[in-house]
């Protein structure tokens, strides 16, 4: 009767992994639908020109935007938002992820709108957030808007850039460290690529 109590309970663990993987699983696909979606905004959208002009003004090349997944995010409160729901995506998990978000009466609408989109890697390459720039002249609401906490995305242990630096780091034996998205783009750009930001997060012992 042990050795059957044990094994049941060996089983309900054994589902209870599984089960969150796939759900983690899940919230890696829809951050990946969403960075292509981002991406397909600012290279082949005629609304992403006013972003591609920006980043021309920054001088960033094309082939740099495009190693970091740069993207933009419409200015429409639904655009993201009638994609997931074409391809099915759960819109809670999405919300989860902070790419949707809810209004007073329940409904949902698109949480990035108008701004520059930065995805963020884990260290061997997976999205796990994403962070949005306001670039436009006179546009209101903070500066960045960070996705949330998440199963697949924690802030205290992430740092952007990690995956792009990682082998330049252990060739050089060092990480040079820096505020921003912006930042870091620029130095990888000009050849530096040992460097890591931390987005306006606060630093950890991880």
């Amino acid at each position: 009767a042990d050795k059957g109590s044990a094994s049941k309970a060996l089983e309900y663990e054994e589902e209870a992994f599984n089960k969150q993987q796939d759900e983690i699983e899940e919230l890696y696909d829809i951050n990946l639908v969403a960075a292509k979606y981002f991406s397909e905004n600012l290279f082949k959208k005629s609304e992403g020109e006013s972003a591609r002009n920006y980043l021309e003004k920054r001088r960033l090349k094309v082939q740099t935007q495009k190693i970091f997944g740069l993207g933009y995010a419409l200015d429409s409160w639904d655009s993201f938002l009638n994609l997931a729901k074409s391809k099915s995506i759960d819109l809670d998990k999405a919300k989860q992820i902070g790419l949707i978000d809810v209004n007073s009466t329940g409904g949902y609408y698109d949480k990035f709108r108008s701004r520059i989109i930065f995805p963020i890697f884990s260290p061997n390459g997976r999205v796990i957030a994403f962070g949005g720039r306001i670039f436009k002249e006179g546009e209101q609401g903070a500066k960045y808007l960070n996705s949330p906490e998440s199963k697949v995305y924690h802030k205290r242990s992430a740092l952007y850039g990690l995956y792009h630096a990682k082998e330049s780091i252990r060739e050089f034996d060092k990480a040079i460290l820096v505020e921003g998205y912006m930042d870091l783009i620029s130095l990888y750009q000009n050849g530096v690529k040992n460097v890591v930001a931390s987005s306006g997060t606060s630093l950890t012992d991880e």
